[in-house]
């Protein structure tokens, strides 16, 4: 049995899709590992469909064609002839139009330049968008920059001719808590998420009885760590230019927070910056935040476990790389004070957005606060007018705590432009552990809180 976690909404989404009987295409993308395969293969083995799984494995055509048809002689018993893209494309109808099936071609930007997103247009619009049988063709992309140019993009091939267009992304801590939950406590789970994320494949590598420290030593700081040189084989499987990249996600996993900051460390110039920075943020690697109330952002690495690497492997290469995998070990466990708690407010800031859309109030706009020497972790809008402000900490704290940094909120927010405006204001923070009764006009929530919804994330057994 294969268990597959959450992706409620993504399920969701498939199967109103199927439900209404009509030829669909589906396009399914986001950046390796975040479980796009698994996600459309144990759909449709856990509702019972009819499944054809097919994966580009090459960009060149013929060895691409050749890897097809043994993949087609495996699962339908006979072995086609591929005679070229219109082998594949002729292949392709008959297996859509023969009977009501899932049909998933993987991969299928690595024959971008051979012309495969074109045939695959003429298909859809000559042949399968009216087969009777109600098939799903699932088109999987993990090149996000290839998949946008190709399908997503006004005057791209397929553009206009999916029926859903899913983009998958990390789970949160609530949702990837199947994953964590066998850790020695809910405190180590949640350190165990600040490393490794919210990426199914890493997440599905953890023996979280084990706790953070066995599973850094494990996992990425042995000899033959599965995770070890994981981000610099991401970037060199998909990017030009891998060394750049590389540099702006250590520089801003280092602190660099503006294009400023990041041309000093990198020696990038700021001018060309920009588009580095937008192929990470396709990849969601790097992660663009808006500053409440302004036009500004700041940057910072997007991916937990990218993130932790750069900030605290990276700089200890030099140790891993003479076989010193205990002494890089030790110096990466003593500086992960800083990476919990800031992985701790952003998973606030997630879970209080989910919370108000839960009880009916929408957010309009939501980000860190930084102006004219005034920082809050975060202020949130609503549609009815109310404010809030968000304190997060990742530590123990009692009433009296929680009634001096709600103080301290409310003097700060006497500062700014929108409370002096008469808003309606709230006071939200979320403490690792809170000991006390609850306080007045104070939304107190704590990692407890987080565990007991995560406990409630669906996990279903498909078998295999």
């Amino acid at each position: 049995m294969a268990r597959l976690v959450d992706r409620v909404e993504e399920l969701r989404v498939l199967d109103e899709a199927w439900a209404l009987g009509r030829p669909s295409l589906i396009i399914l993308y986001g950046r390796r590992r975040l479980g796009k395969t698994f996600l459309a293969t144990m759909w449709a083995r856990l509702r019972g469909h009819p499944l054809v799984y097919l994966v580009v494995n090459y960009s060149d055509p013929g060895p691409a064609l050749a890897d097809l048809e043994l993949q087609l002689e495996e699962q339908l018993g006979l072995r086609p002839r591929l005679e070229g893209l219109r082998g594949l494309a002729h292949v392709l109808e008959r297996l859509f139009c023969s009977q009501r099936r899932v049909l998933v071609l993987d991969e299928f930007q690595r024959l971008a330049e051979a012309g495969l997103p074109q045939l695959l247009q003429s298909l859809w619009d000559s042949k399968l968008a009216t087969c009777g049988t109600g098939s799903m063709l699932v088109l999987l992309g993990s090149s996000v920059g290839v998949v946008e140019r190709v399908a997503l993009h006004g005057g791209a091939p397929l553009y206009g001719r999916a029926s859903r267009i899913l983009r998958l992304r990390p789970m949160s801590f609530v949702e990837a808590y199947p994953f964590l939950s066998q850790a020695p406590s809910p405190l180590e789970a949640f350190r165990l998420y600040a490393v490794f994320g919210g990426t199914p494949y890493y997440l599905s590598l953890l023996e979280p009885e084990r706790g953070l420290e066995g599973n850094i030593r494990r996992l990425v700081l042995s000899p033959g760590a599965p995770l070890l040189e994981e981000p610099q084989r991401v970037l060199l499987s998909e990017l030009r230019e891998p060394d750049r990249y590389s540099a702006i996600l250590e520089a801003v996993a280092g602190g660099a927070s503006r294009l400023s900051e990041i041309a000093a460390k990198t020696g990038i110039a700021a001018t060309s910056l920009p588009r580095y920075i937008h192929v990470l943020e396709a990849m969601g690697l790097i992660r663009r935040v808006k500053l409440f109330g302004e036009t500004r952002s700041i940057y910072r690495v997007g991916d937990l476990f990218f993130r932790f690497w750069y900030r605290h492997v990276a700089p200890h290469s030099y140790l891993v790389e003479q076989g010193l995998y205990d002494a890089a070990a030790a110096r990466t466990l003593a500086e992960l004070d800083r990476s919990v708690p800031e992985a701790w407010e952003e998973e606030s800031l997630r879970h209080f957005l989910r919370l108000l859309a839960s009880r009916g109030e929408e957010p309009i706009e939501a980000g860190p606060y930084m102006r004219k020497g005034v920082e809050i972790d975060a202020l949130v809008a609503t549609r009815s007018g109310r404010l809030y402000a968000l304190e997060a900490k990742w530590s123990k704290l009692e009433l009296r705590d929680v009634e001096r940094i709600a103080a301290r909120l409310e003097a700060k927010l006497a500062q700014t432009p929108w409370a002096r405006r008469g808003r309606s204001v709230g006071i939200a923070i979320y403490a690792r552990e809170y000991s006390g009764p609850p306080p007045e006009d104070i939304e107190v929530h704590t990692l407890e809180e987080l565990v007991r919804e995560g406990e409630k994330t669906p996990v279903h057994e498909v078998p295999v």
